[in-house]
């Protein structure tokens, strides 16, 4: 029997349709950007193949590469957490770290304006600009 979730749109995810994945974290903010699924510690970039027509995604912020996919969500999640349990399984059996590793140092880009408004509002919260911009990216979404 398909599902009417079975026939989504091409890179569309209807919101009411996630009660069916609790591992889909949506956060705060109800605009259209990206979503992205959570699992443990992990979270993975959703797209849709128009070619392969499936939802494909990636485990972020890891060494390696691993995707899984699926047809429609309900396989989408369960390949995500498949993923995550084997990458895991893995990298304990080669007794290596499942994360990639970060230096802790960030270099942004922004326009002279939006440069002067950080550094205006940092200031005037008594912190260094670093402080600041540490602590508003800790609340993002």
């Amino acid at each position: 029997m398909t599902r009417w979730y079975d026939r989504l749109l091409p890179n569309v995810i209807p919101l009411d349709m996630i009660t069916f994945c609790p591992i889909i974290n949506f956060g705060s903010h109800g605009s259209n950007s990206m979503r992205t699924m959570q699992y443990r510690e992990y979270a993975a970039r959703i797209e849709y193949s128009d070619e392969d027509k499936c939802f494909v995604g990636h485990i972020a912020g890891i060494k390696d590469i691993v995707g899984f996919h699926g047809k429609n969500v309900s396989d989408l999640c369960a390949g995500f957490k498949e993923a995550v349990d084997d990458y895991l399984e893995k990298c304990e059996k080669e007794n290596i770290s499942s994360k990639r590793p970060y230096s802790g140092k960030v270099m942004l880009r922004v326009s002279p304006e939006l440069h002067a408004e950080i550094a205006m509002k940092a200031e005037a919260s008594g912190k260094s600009l670093n402080q600041w911009a540490a602590e508003s990216l800790a609340f993002a979404e």
